[in-house]
C-alpha cells in the first residue's frame, strides 16, 4: 500500500531480518521482521517496483 503514495526523494523504512533466539526475548515483532525479510528480497517486490516506475537509491546526507 506504501507504493501508491511514493513521491519522488520517498524514504522506506522497515526493520527486516532473521531471529534468533536473543531476538525473541527483546521483540514481540519477531515473525513480522522474516515476513519483510522474505517479501523484500524476493521477486514479487521488485515487479511491484518496476510497475511503479520506482527505484531504490543509497540515502545520502545531502539528500535534501
Amino acid at each position: 500500500r506504501f507504493i501508491l503514495g511514493v513521491r519522488k526523494n520517498s524514504i522506506f523504512m522497515c526493520h527486516p531480518g532473521f531471529v534468533d533466539d536473543d531476538l525473541k526475548t527483546l521483540d514481540i515483532l519477531t515473525y513480522e521482521r522474516e515476513a519483510e525479510y522474505r517479501y523484500l528480497n524476493g521477486p514479487k517486490f521488485l515487479d511491484l517496483l518496476a510497475e511503479h516506475n520506482i527505484e531504490i537509491g543509497k540515502f545520502q546526507k545531502d539528500f535534501w
